[in-house]
């Protein structure tokens, strides 16, 4: 794996971020915990760990690394498009990826699948043309003028949106 150094020494799976859309991040294996030490000593201009997402850019990569469910640590590279967002409201842009025929983003949130969508309701109430319900009550939005569609996941106390945009 190509991973940065202090993290490429660590065990890792890869496994899917959400549970509606299929983007791979690496899964921390052992050690179970983080060493926080030592990621501050060989990254000390990184932001954000231990309690909040860390945001790190080492040679010229940018990484997220997060906590997920039930204590699993979630390490996912974000290419720099990521930061171009295409949705407003309480996110982080941690994935971007651009397919044949579409184009895909991934957010993380804090906190409840129902606070994130009410929160986006008061932005994107006239643009959405339809819910749909996969794995909870309206966990997908279809939005209008192809604005593609929305997928919410719950992965302990964050929340992963994946907006899905048509080429």
């Amino acid at each position: 794996m190509d991973l940065p150094e202090v993290f490429n020494d660590w065990s890792w799976s890869q496994q899917s971020i959400s549970s509606l859309d299929n983007i791979v991040s690496y899964h921390l294996e052992q050690p179970y915990k983080p060493d926080w030490e030592l990621i501050d000593k060989a990254y000390d201009s990184c932001v954000g760990g231990r309690n909040i997402i860390w945001l790190c850019t080492i040679n010229n990569r940018q990484w997220r690394f997060y906590e997920a469910d039930d204590n699993q640590w979630v390490l996912i590279e974000a290419k720099r498009e990521a930061n171009n967002v295409t949705l407003d409201g309480p996110l982080v842009p941690i994935y971007f990826e651009e397919k044949t025929d579409k184009k895909v983003w991934a957010y993380l949130a804090l906190g409840t699948v129902d606070f994130l969508q009410q929160s986006l309701l008061s932005i994107y109430n006239k643009k959405i043309e339809s819910f749909e319900s996969i794995n909870r009550r309206k966990d997908i939005w279809h939005l209008k003028s192809g604005m593609g569609t929305v997928t919410f996941s719950q992965k302990g106390d964050n929340v992963i949106l994946v907006h899905t945009v048509p080429k």
